[in-house]
């Protein structure tokens, strides 16, 4: 499937014009700069009229939650965050410790008295009456973190609030995010904890061998499934299995016979909220240096217009000075030419030389293609080629940062930018409860670490290869048990058998990828070497803010919005995980040492040269100290000494001693950790005078000698690591024997196993339980039985890989003297194993779904964090779209966008969005079917995102979409043209009508054709197509024409009657066609924005 029509490119060509056309290309773009203005400055009033609005808004709501009392703490503030995380565990433990075991109080036969005071202590009535939920209690506080979680997003994509907080701030209050996420992890272990703790209180039971307990919320579901402390002869059962029945989460687990141990029990969370796939590796977009960022992502269609003018200019002078240069190397060579000819004419002439011998050869060159000679007051004519050069830039950047080649990833992984995870995390694990014993009137719980839930990790079933569970299950229990959800063939018994009971309409557009959430060591493959773009950006932005600003008579801008800056939300996640770099400050002077310094140097001198060396570091003052008490120490002496004349005495001089490495022998680290420092700019104090760095009499010599110092400080551990292991000769065969062994033995295992993932190295590739043994030490570590922690054996493929992965091999050597002679195989350079999180579908072995129950089954060896992966863009590209104005209600506007499986219905007003979903048709259906309905509208487009994607409803493209799309064509167009269209489609939409055209999908990037009609006007005579460009707006006629290539399509633009004056807006256009557009635009602030958002975020003309 085709996902980008290519288009013709334009032709380069090498004419030339004049002056006079030059200046009137000049005039041409001063005229379409002052139109575009204009347009711009209406845009810009709307939005400072929403910005004013929306302070108003957060100044009402800031007062509102200060009035509510809620207990909730603000979003800008870490303080109040960190004080609200501990306030809940404080008052989480009092709750705790005021709660009793009620059970306790049971007295059944408290009812059999004559006394009409006595109380009801029977278990029927204190069940009423004194039990309590911690469900509830819980259920308060992550719903409380829940919505902090929500505040600080919303402050995250504020970018006017996070301008004014401060860096570090900016940086603790993301830090404070993942404290508030981990606290909400949290609460689910202390609420299991706090369950299993007295369980005979909480959990019920209906057979008296399985005891379960479950909460529901509107978030997150909990379900606890334990077996009580009963004697089961696991292999008497009748089926090899025991069916784990979680009914809050709507999730089935069939545990085979290998895992089966007494008081084994289970977890399940369910949480409609995602917080780990954010820490996935693919999750993130590649953040892009400012210097990498092209130009046909700026934004604004002034700034962009004036920074294609400004390209344009340099592009010319260099192709000017090319052609120029190209000229005089054809006239230096024609000139070689001429003097080369005629000095060999005067060889010729002359004959031989005087001795008789022949002359040298001269060679002539050979004449060259004449070079036209460009004339006094001609300028290139290079439109075409700065269409070459925008295209290919654009299309190199987009190759270079969002290739799916880049993002390293494996067969079996998830790529979270082409798959997006839906339908909540499942949350399946084997926790260990605290040994309890129950007596009539006390009992004594075995409280260890701290009250902290243990959580049993990489409990991996092994599939036997003699299991013989089938011949166990006799057809009479295979006919009885049919109904239920069992799985009793041979292949599914030995195996976690999941079935997850899922949402109606979730898979109705798509099968879902069932994928584990791993964290494993891995070292990362080498990434792709990235090409550099054709060139860098040409044009600097502050060039064109300085342009506007100089047009305009007002004040530099200080940025310039670009499509691909990175969020702040993730240059902040990266200033997290890698180590601030800190700013640059200000240059300072250089100075001599020599003199006697003030207090500015002296600061200036400790603040650059602390960070720079360790405490065992040696100033020369104490080298010299030491060497003057080294010496008196040797002049010392009890026998007389015959005292100098004071004529005979003469001052020695000292030789001067500086900063050496190799004099500096204290006691130190063997990896030296230095504090991260900003790059240091000295000028000297007359600012002409060329800064000499290596006179170390002058602070930048210190400084230099320092930076020298550190480095090879931080090289110091390297000779330590390369050392190579001698072997002593009596293990030698003993080494060979057992590589070879491990050898043949992997060898043979690689042919008759599954082949695995090469480098990698798994937390959970363990063995499985299933021999006797290693039951007991499952059962004993889930327990507590033994005081030691038991550690599971690890299969014999990886012990060969670590032998594998060792740098040198040695071997006897064949000389009579029988030393080692040691070969050594220097190790590539690898990145060092790492841990990673990422989505793989590694472990599950298969998938199933019914449509009709909406259940999904699945198998797999182990249990843990399961999630369903569905197409991120499954709904791409859209089919049709319109927006026009509301018949019914003139304050809404109506945006219809059929996707590739559904049709949506957004009602846009001043108060929100609010609209529906149903399907396709043609025709008018009197009660569609609705897949989501919107009733009331909504303001925040975070929370319209949301409600979309997580009914499988995705919208919102990327920019690595173009990627990933494969239903079908579409055409990435030029950002700055596209976003001005839709907001002027925003400002026009109460009486213009706009809609798709079919040609749209194969024009150009820099074309965007569309259709639009005077809305209340039925007739077919207002129906008009309109081709806009970055330069202008026509009205035209499409059709297509033949091409030579069939990748190639060739459009022709036909231009109709109504292009009776030029248009370098698409606005004049639409007022040319309807006078009263001016005056019936709309107006309304809120309504302009929001409609803009909306199709900023939808992008129907990119993507239809």
């Amino acid at each position: 499937m085709v996902k980008m029509v290519k288009a013709t490119a334009p032709t380069r060509t090498s004419g030339l014009i004049s002056e006079s056309e030059m200046m009137e290309e000049q005039k041409k773009y001063t005229i379409r700069l002052q139109d575009i203005s204009a347009a711009c400055a209406i845009f810009r009033k709307a939005l400072d009229q929403f910005r004013d609005l929306e302070e108003e808004r957060t100044r009402q709501d800031r007062w509102d939650q200060f009035v509510r009392c809620d207990g909730l703490p603000k979003a800008r503030s870490p303080i109040e965050i960190r004080s609200f995380l501990a306030k809940i565990r404080h008052y989480e433990d009092i709750e705790a410790n005021n709660s009793i075991d009620w059970t306790l109080a049971v007295d059944e036969r408290s009812i059999l008295t004559q006394n009409i005071f006595h109380k009801d202590l029977t278990r029927s009535t204190l069940e009423k009456q004194i039990v309590d939920n911690p469900g509830s209690y819980f259920e308060k506080n992550i719903r409380n973190c829940l919505e902090v979680l929500r505040q600080i997003d919303a402050l995250m994509d504020n970018e006017v609030e996070m301008e004014r907080i401060n860096k570090n701030v900016q940086i603790d209050i993301l830090e404070v995010y993942t404290d508030v996420q981990r606290e909400v992890e949290s609460l689910f272990d202390r609420l299991t904890y706090r369950i299993l703790s007295v369980q005979k209180t909480y959990m019920e039971s209906t057979n008296g061998v399985v005891a379960t307990w479950s909460y529901l919320s509107d978030t997150w579901g909990l379900d606890l499934w334990g077996l009580l402390n009963v004697p089961i002869i696991f292999k008497q059962l009748e089926v090899p299995a025991m069916l784990a029945d979680f009914k809050v989460t709507g999730v089935q687990a069939q545990i085979p016979l290998s895992i089966l141990c007494d008081c084994l029990t289970v977890r399940c969370v369910h949480t409609t909220f995602d917080h780990h796939s954010e820490d996935a590796k693919s999750f993130e977009p590649p953040i892009v240096e400012s210097v990498f960022v092209p130009s046909a992502g700026i934004t604004d269609m002034e700034e962009s217009m004036v920074g294609e003018w400004l390209m344009q200019q340099d592009l010319q002078v260099e192709t000017l000075d090319a052609m120029n240069r190209k000229r005089e190397e054809y006239e230096e060579l024609m000139q070689l030419i001429a003097e080369r000819t005629e000095q060999a004419a005067k060889e010729a002439k002359a004959g031989k030389s005087a001795d008789g011998t022949k002359r040298i050869k001269i060679v002539i060159p050979r004449t060259p293609k004449t070079v036209p000679l460009v004339p006094q007051g001609m300028f290139p004519e290079i439109y075409n080629d700065f269409l070459i050069r925008e295209q290919a830039q654009f299309n190199k950047f987009v190759d270079n940062y969002f290739h799916p080649n880049h993002l390293n990833m494996r067969v079996e992984e998830i790529n979270l930018r082409e798959y997006i995870i839906i339908g909540g995390i499942y949350n399946i694990t084997f926790v260990r409860r605290p040994d309890q014993t129950h007596f009539e009137k006390f009992n004594i719980i075995l409280h260890e670490d701290g009250r902290v839930l243990k959580i049993i990790p990489d409990v991996v079933v092994k599939a036997e290869k003699d299991f013989r569970g089938s011949s166990r299950v006799s057809d009479f229990t295979r006919m009885t048990m049919n109904d239920t959800m069992m799985k009793l063939e041979d292949d599914e018994l030995p195996y976690f058998v999941v079935t997850v009971k899922l949402p109606p309409d979730l898979c109705r557009w798509g099968k879902p990828e069932v994928c584990h959430y791993l964290r494993e060591i891995e070292t990362p493959p080498e990434p792709l070497e990235r090409r550099t773009t054709i060139s860098l950006n040409l044009v600097d932005t502050q060039r064109i803010s300085s342009e506007i600003a100089q047009r305009e008579g007002s004040l530099m801008r200080s940025t310039v919005g670009n499509q691909f800056n990175p969020t702040i939300k993730s240059i902040l996640k990266q200033s997290t995980v890698y180590a601030p770099i800190p700013e640059k400050g200000l240059p300072i002077k250089d100075f001599k040492l020599e003199k006697t310094l003030n207090k500015i140097e002296v600061m200036n001198l400790k603040d650059i040269c602390l960070p720079r060396i360790i405490s065992s570091f040696k100033f020369p003052s104490e080298f010299m100290a030491e060497q003057s008490l080294s010496d008196a120490q040797k002049s010392k002496s009890n026998r007389l000494i015959k005292r100098v004349e004071t004529e005979m005495v003469a001052e020695v001089d000292r030789p001067s001693q500086y900063f050496d490495y190799n004099m500096q022998q204290g006691p130190e680290r063997m990896f030296p950790v230095f504090e991260m420092v900003a790059p240091v700019e000295f000028t000297s104090e007359d600012y002409s005078t060329p800064i000499d760095s290596l006179d170390t009499a002058t602070a930048c010599g210190l400084l230099s000698t320092l930076d020298t110092i550190k480095e090879k400080y931080l090289q110091k551990s390297r000779p330590l690591l390369d050392q190579v292991q001698i072997m002593p000769k009596k293990f030698e065969k003993r080494f060979e024997k057992q590589q070879d062994i491990r050898l043949s033995t992997y060898s043979i295992k690689t042919r008759m196993s599954v082949p695995e993932t090469k480098d990698r190295k798994s937390v959970a590739d363990r063995k499985s339980f299933g021999d006797a043994n290693v039951k007991k030490s499952f059962s004993d570590f889930m327990f507590g039985k033994s005081g030691s922690e038991h550690t599971f054996p690890i299969e014999s493929g990886q012990e060969h890989k670590r032998a594998r992965r060792s740098g040198s091999l040695k071997r006897r050597s064949t000389r009579k003297s029988g030393k080692l002679e040691e070969i050594v195989i220097e190790p590539q350079e690898k990145e060092a194993p790492i841990l990673l999180n990422h989505w793989t579908k590694q472990y599950i072995f298969e998938s199933s779904i019914d449509p009709k129950t909406n259940t999904l089954t699945f198998r797999t060896d182990r249990l843990g964090m399961f999630g369903l992966a569905f197409k991120r863009y499954e709904h791409f590209p859209f089919s049709e779209w319109c927006l026009q104005p509301n018949d019914d209600n003139p304050d809404e506007i109506i945006l219809s966008l059929d996707t590739f499986h559904v049709r949506m219905i957004f009602y846009i007003s001043s108060q929100g969005v609010r609209g529906y979903v149903t399907d396709l048709s043609k025709g008018y259906t009197a009660k569609p079917v609705k897949y989501l309905e919107i009733v009331e509208p909504i303001s925040d487009f975070r929370e319209l995102r949301k409600l979309l994607v997580e009914k499988n409803l995705n919208i919102f493209a990327q920019h690595d979409a173009c990627y990933y799309i494969t239903n079908g064509y579409f055409s990435i167009k030029h950002v700055a043209t596209e976003l001005h269209t839709y907001n002027t489609m925003a400002m026009q939409c109460k009486q213009m009508k706009f809609y798709r055209s079919s040609w749209n999908r194969l024009a150009q990037r820099r074309d965007i054709i569309m259709d639009m009609k005077i809305a209340k006007d039925n007739s077919e005579f207002s129906e008009v197509t309109m081709r806009i460009t970055p330069e202008k707006t026509t009205f035209v006629k499409i059709t297509e024409i033949c091409s030579d290539d069939i990748n190639v399509v060739k459009l022709r633009y036909e231009e109709t009657w109504r292009n009776v004056n030029h248009y370098n807006d698409f606005s004049q256009a639409i007022y040319s066609m309807n006078p009263h557009a001016l005056e019936g635009c709309n107006k309304e602030a809120m309504l302009f924005v929001y409609i803009k958002r909306l199709l900023n975020e939808i992008r129907p003309l990119s993507f239809s």
